[in-house]
């Protein structure tokens, strides 16, 4: 969608109208008048035309879309998650609650006779976006083994609706939703 806002009007000596305009496409903006010279202008908020600034580390609240239990599961199946709150920048939303974010189970071991308890490793990949997959991560700080990085190890089952909080692990720009 694209917005013409009327920036300031203004009659010059020679019976001429002044217009200016900015020109946003689907940017949040805010109009501001100055009731003394009648004169409107844009507010803008920090956002470049591509987009508000996920950070690296920010962070992001999760929950399991399902149980995941390590005796039902196998190394390689898919583990979803929703998002549990807006992702904000700068208060405007860049993702809504119910966004789905992927993984996968990379590590699945059952419980033993011996009353060892079974280990899911789990890794977390990306939160759709606006149509943009936001790269995640486990740990708020990157590594220098990137594999753990990535890794969420529990040794008991995951019941549907449990939370986890995972990191943004690239600079992502994204738009704002549509209704925010």
């Amino acid at each position: 969608m694209i917005n013409i806002t009327v920036v300031m009007m203004r009659l010059l000596p020679t019976g001429v109208l002044l217009a200016s305009a900015a020109i946003s496409f689907g940017a949040p903006v805010q109009q501001a008048t100055n009731p003394a010279s009648g004169e409107t202008r844009v507010v803008a908020r920090t956002q470049r035309g591509d987009g508000f600034l996920l950070h690296v580390g920010q962070e992001v609240h999760l929950k399991f879309a399902r149980d995941i239990n390590p005796k039902k599961v196998d190394e390689g199946d898919p583990v979803e998650f929703v998002l549990e709150e807006n992702l904000m920048v700068d208060d405007v939303v860049v993702a809504k609650a119910g966004s789905r974010a992927y993984g996968e189970v990379i590590g699945a071991k059952r419980s033993s006779m011996m009353g060892k308890g079974g280990e899911l490793s789990i890794r977390i990949d990306y939160l759709m976006a606006s149509g943009n997959k936001v790269r995640l991560r486990a740990t708020s700080e990157a590594k220098e083994d990137t594999k753990s990085t990535d890794i969420i190890k529990r040794n008991k089952s995951i019941e549907q609706g449990e939370s986890i909080v995972v990191y943004v692990a690239e600079e992502i720009r994204l738009p704002p939703t549509e209704t925010n």
